[in-house]
């Protein structure tokens, strides 16, 4: 019942929000307001021309060493209303990472569900989270190949679930060459949608390894899942790969990249950032809490916040969180007992704790890539994290359930963090980009 009413319900909000977003948030304007986008809008120009971008200029055209599959799929809306002006186009560009975060909210609710099928109250809260985030619903209405990437890694953290809980005794399944292939069908299209998406690769690696470990299934057939995965996987993004290792060297264009910010005009160098905050103490004390900061609500390209005077052009970044946000750290932080007691309370199967820990693993390696880009420039935005949104939305609920006893007050909980999270989209929309834009 639950999922019949409130799923589609919350999808219905989102798409309210998220078009609210749109509309208020100015296109096509040199001063970009959503991050990069007219550089987006740039690719999908060149694709619509019938070319591949090639990366040769930082000032111009500096997206196109990114792959190309949602640029791909949003060039049919584009040259349907190129012809109404730049504007106008780009606004209809944003419907098609609008429409990916719709989908983010189901398949988030599916892989939940095939983790703890007799929790249904976790799945739909851990889809609010998702959907009604507002940074995420400001980066979902906005044109982005982030949307395209956070929802391709659900959709894999999702087929990596079922793979796991589908296994009955010591033996994968009858159909587990079928999952593996179609999980790495998933990681193949990650190549050709972002290199972000690679943190995949080690995940699933380290959850066949301890399959192999545990004794449920032998080396041979750990092994054996990991090749159809990881092969799959490579053969489809092989091409992508070898055009880049031709044209720049680099499999991964990641020397691209670091010619793009350095050259870009928009960083500083991370020298004088770690001078300016004191230190390389004081510079990841600033990156931890701006990327905190922006992955639950940043906005104009990571110069209004919550609680900021809408007139004012950026905060100040040398000052410290702001009230809103530091609610928001303590109502980050307490699920992390709630957690350990769930933990303590509860003996979880074996197929649950391996899933759990592969969802903890990319977590894990999400951070690792997030850590190394702040290592080369400072790139304090909470979108870079949203590669692990499912998962870190998951353990945000399930440690939340874990500090009450009773169904009935973790389901008031989240009737009030839904409508918090409501509460907190109308306040960016009427009370900072409004007046920001008007």
């Amino acid at each position: 019942m639950e999922k019949r009413i409130f799923l589609p319900l919350l999808i219905l909000v989102y798409f309210a929000l998220a078009a609210g977003y749109s509309i208020v948030t100015p296109a096509a304007t040199a001063d970009q307001h959503n991050p990069d986008e007219n550089a987006h809008m740039e690719y999908v120009a060149k694709m619509a021309s019938g070319h591949l971008p090639v990366f040769t200029d930082p000032q111009h055209g500096y997206e196109f060493h990114q792959p190309p599959l949602y640029y791909a799929l949003c060039v049919p809306v584009y040259l349907a209303t190129r012809g109404q002006g730049e504007g106008i186009a780009t606004k209809a560009v944003r419907c098609v990472s609008i429409l990916l975060g719709g989908v983010l909210i189901w398949v988030t609710f599916l892989a939940v569900t095939a983790l703890v099928p007799e929790e249904p109250l976790l799945a739909l809260a851990a889809s609010a989270v998702v959907g009604l985030l507002p940074s995420n619903l400001a980066v979902s209405a906005s044109v982005t190949n982030d949307s395209l990437t956070t929802l391709i890694c659900a959709v894999a953290l999702w087929q990596l679930i079922r793979l796991i809980r589908h296994l009955e005794g010591s033996a994968f399944p009858g159909d587990w060459r079928r999952q593996a292939i179609w999980l790495g069908v998933t990681l193949g299209v990650g190549i050709w949608t972002k290199s972000l998406t690679l943190s995949l690769f080690p995940t699933v690696l380290i959850a066949f390894l301890l399959l192999a470990r545990s004794g449920k299934i032998s080396g041979q057939e750990a092994a054996l899942g990991a090749t159809y995965v990881v092969g799959v996987g490579a053969l489809l993004g092989l091409p992508w790969l070898a055009r880049n290792t031709v044209l720049y060297g680099d499999a991964l264009a990641q020397h691209v990249l670091f010619v793009q910010l350095n050259n870009g005009g928009n960083n500083v160098p991370l020298d004088q950032m770690i001078a300016l905050f004191g230190g390389l103490g004081g510079y990841f004390v600033k990156v931890a809490q701006w990327t905190f900061a922006s992955y639950w609500g940043g906005f104009d390209s990571m110069r209004l916040f919550w609680d900021q005077n809408p007139s004012k052009a950026h905060p100040n970044f040398l000052a410290g969180l702001s009230p809103t946000y530091l609610w928001l750290l303590a109502f980050s932080l307490l699920p992390l007992s709630g957690i350990v007691f769930r933990l303590r309370r509860s003996r979880e199967s074996f197929t649950r704790s391996l899933a759990l820990a592969a969802l903890a693993i990319q977590v894990l390696f999400t951070g690792i890539a997030f850590l190394n880009y702040n290592l080369h420039f400072f790139q304090a935005q909470g979108r870079y994290l949203y590669p692990a949104l499912l998962p870190l939305s998951f353990f945000f609920v399930w440690g939340w359930s874990g500090l009450f006893t009773q169904t009935l007050w973790f389901r008031v909980f989240s009737g009030l963090m839904v409508t918090g999270l409501i509460g907190l989209n109308v306040y960016t929309l009427f009370g900072l980009l409004l007046p920001r834009f008007a």
